[in-house]
């Protein structure tokens, strides 16, 4: 009881505490990204298909995730346990498996037009602003989360979620200590986006997502369009 008390007293704190106190500010924070909240359970990140830094077009064959894929001007990029994620399983013996049995993984990629944020009633949407260095080390991080045929390429298993996205085999294990949300906060600590200790749940990386960009000089730059 001690035991079980002290470890959710240890993930409580862990959730509510940053990776990062301070920052060394940042001014050229012109490449904005969004990371998305499903349900409180499970967070992925929204990118440009394509910007000067990086084209998704060069890496993903977009006509898998739908018919429109010439409206897509965004992608939502989510990781998480194969079975549980493409089978939607949420019934307890799911749970239970995903949880304390560690299987292999999916990529999992929406495409999507400009999100609007918190306009969906169970999708809580945060913008950040990143620098073109800190955006080129998150797509580089998730673009590297693909696991690839010998030639390279990324492997299209089936239609997704919704009707504009798809299943691409994933690199790495899901587990209890590696979930969905644990592989979003390693991409946005990856890009300098401060991030709780413990991340294994949606709400906790939401609450601490923020960046060392200079805020004046995101405004100036968003007065500038």
């Amino acid at each position: 009881m001690r035991i079980g008390l002290g470890f959710l007293a240890v993930a409580i704190i862990g959730a509510f505490t940053p990776t990062k106190w301070f920052y060394s500010q940042q001014s050229d924070c012109n490449f904005p990204i969004y990371v998305s909240n499903v349900n409180n359970f499970h967070t992925e990140i929204m990118v440009p298909v394509t910007n000067r830094v990086f084209d998704w077009q060069q890496h993903l064959n977009l006509e898998q995730l739908g018919r429109s894929a010439e409206r897509y001007e965004y992608l939502s990029f989510g990781w998480g346990d194969r079975q549980f994620f493409m089978n939607a399983a949420f019934d307890p013996i799911s749970i239970f498996d995903v949880l304390f049995i560690p299987g292999p993984s999916v990529m999992h990629v929406w495409g999507r037009v400009q999100p609007k944020l918190n306009s969906e009633s169970d999708i809580e949407i945060r913008k950040v602003n990143l620098s073109e260095s800190q955006y080129a080390k998150l797509a580089q991080f998730i673009n590297n989360s693909f696991d690839r045929s010998v030639d390279n390429k990324v492997t299209y298993l089936r239609q997704g979620l919704y009707s504009d996205s798809g299943f691409y085999n994933a690199k790495g294990t899901y587990s209890a200590l590696r979930t969905c949300n644990a592989w979003t906060a390693e991409a946005l600590r990856i890009a300098d986006v401060n991030t709780p200790v413990w991340t294994a749940l949606a709400p906790a990386v939401m609450k601490q997502i923020d960046c060392n960009c200079n805020r004046s000089s995101i405004n100036s730059h968003l007065a500038s369009k």
